[in-house]
């Protein structure tokens, strides 16, 4: 099967997130949430499981945008991603609340199932509503182009010395930071175009599990940077959201411990607290992208509304208090910075 698998992942063709996760369910079948029934069976989560870490990087991510000139913000608004523009101040990811999150998450069906009468369907266009990202266009991973092609095309733009270091996510982040004096010329322009969507699929919306190790999976999308924001972005961090799903699954099923936190759990986290009622905590949903009304204290006020202690004297909790709202996320389309 696993050969099978392979096969097909190089046979070019379009594949969405639904396909994706089917593949990487047969490679790692989890046990699955009966979302059709009235039974919902989730791997076992222990109470002293460990989280390793998470390569997302929430607070650096805001440092590096609120610090913008007016010309990269408009060049990010160029590439459709304008919506990031207005992330918040944001200082960590509490891993706790994602493994959580991740590990009540049908990825066949795309829901939430907190328990039998709490679930909440999501799809890509809630990435968008998150977020403020392309959510329509060509599929990120197809391209016709051979990687032998794509990656010394990208790095006409992208920096490095040599291929280890054009794949660095500080080397990213050192073309988005640069200090241009003037107007930027059109190379310049380029280079940050490309470096800024390979430093945020990295830190935030796509986060793999290697150290400083930036995936070449997107870069048929960068091939041309004027061309970024014809690519469906929202599909793309659903799949792989989707595949950390199952991957957490996976390690909670043999053991106690997530080696890393992949995938945007980021959204997760402010789509389930977007959707349940936390009373005087609940946030006006007219205005988008999301994202922007969960600054540190917010969130962290409203995952412990939502939490249940497990006993008087112990500092863990449990979460899923909180009664799920009616559905109000649809509408508005997202607003850039």
């Amino acid at each position: 099967m696993r050969n099978d698998a392979a096969r097909n992942r190089g046979s070019g063709s379009r594949r969405n997130a639904a396909d994706q996760v089917n593949e990487a369910l047969e490679l790692f079948p989890v046990q699955r949430c009966q979302t059709d029934t009235t039974e919902v069976r989730h791997p076992a989560v222990k109470d002293d499981y460990i989280v390793s870490s998470t390569r997302s990087s929430i607070k650096q991510v805001y440092d590096v945008i609120s610090s913008f000139t007016e010309q990269k913000r408009d060049l990010v608004r160029s590439i459709g991603f304008g919506g990031i523009l207005l992330f918040p101040p944001l200082k960590n990811i509490n891993r706790r609340f994602a493994v959580w999150l991740m590990s009540r998450v049908d990825p066949l069906s795309q829901t939430i199932v907190v328990n039998n009468c709490k679930r909440i369907k999501f799809n890509k266009t809630d990435v968008e509503k998150v977020f403020g990202i392309p959510c329509h266009g060509k599929v990120v991973s197809d391209c016709n182009m051979p990687r032998k092609v794509i990656i010394p095309t990208v790095k006409k733009s992208y920096p490095g010395t040599d291929a280890r270091e054009n794949r660095s996510i500080k080397a990213a982040q050192e073309v988005v930071e640069k200090q241009c004096s003037g107007t930027m010329t059109d190379t310049e322009q380029d280079a940050f175009k490309v470096a800024f969507v390979i430093y945020l699929m990295s830190t935030l919306l796509a986060p793999g599990s290697k150290y400083d190790y930036v995936s070449l999976e997107y870069w048929g999308a960068l091939v041309e940077p004027a061309s970024i924001k014809d690519f469906d972005w929202c599909e793309y961090v659903l799949r792989k959201l989707l595949q950390a799903v199952v991957k957490l699954k996976n390690e909670l099923q043999v053991g106690n411990k997530v080696s890393n936190i992949t995938g945007c759990s980021v959204f997760l986290q402010i789509l389930y607290l977007d959707s349940i009622d936390i009373g005087v905590m609940n946030m006006e949903h007219s205005s988008f992208p999301r994202i922007k009304h969960f600054a540190a204290e917010e969130l962290k006020s409203m995952i412990l509304a939502d939490s249940l202690s497990r006993k008087p004297d112990n500092l863990d909790f449990e979460y899923g208090r909180s009664q799920i709202c009616q559905p109000k996320r649809g509408g508005a389309k997202s607003k850039s910075g």
